[in-house]
């Protein structure tokens, strides 16, 4: 699955970006992306534990299949630009 286009940008924090995206198979997702903000208090030893913690949460997340649970269509864990889509609730 491939993002065709960014729609707009949801939400930021320290470790990365929320977007909303639209992808080549016509639908609508949110988008998380691994991407911390450079700042020199933050260390690689955090940014390590951080991106570590983001490849836990994609791995359970992804097994999940319970009702009250956004579940993930799509993830890409393996290089160095992590990052999930999630169905956006309606």
């Amino acid at each position: 699955m491939n993002v065709t286009r960014v729609i707009k940008e949801i939400n930021r924090g320290g470790f990365g970006i929320i977007e909303k995206v639209s992808c080549d198979d016509g639908n609508v997702y949110a988008r998380k992306t691994f991407s911390p903000i450079p700042n020199p208090k933050i260390t690689k030893k955090i940014i390590d534990k951080s991106r570590n913690r983001f490849i836990r949460e994609v791995k359970i997340q992804s097994r999940l299949q319970e009702e009250y649970i956004i579940p993930i269509v799509h993830f890409d864990i393996s290089g160095d630009n992590l990052d999930m889509q999630i169905k956006i609730p309606v």
